[in-house]
């Protein structure tokens, strides 16, 4: 019984540590095109683009950029 409180516990514990990661493949994200062979900068953390973060997200009224990107930030 103690094993399996334990067991629950860390569980719970970890599952605030959990952050999920994707992207588009069919058809590719933007800032995935470069895996694709478009001629495009390459980013290499296509996986973990947030929209500049939880906190720049609040503040833009949940907006994000196009690929991503904090919605503030540079345009190309």
């Amino acid at each position: 019984m103690r094993k399996e409180i334990f067991n629950w516990f860390i569980t719970i514990i970890s599952l605030h540590h959990i952050h999920g990661h994707g992207r588009m493949e069919d058809p590719p994200a933007r800032n995935a095109a470069w895996r694709y062979g478009f001629n495009v900068p390459a980013n290499y953390d296509d996986v973990g683009l947030n929209c500049g973060g939880l906190s720049i997200q609040k503040a833009n009224d949940g907006k994000c950029g196009i690929c991503g990107d904090s919605y503030v930030g540079p345009r190309a």
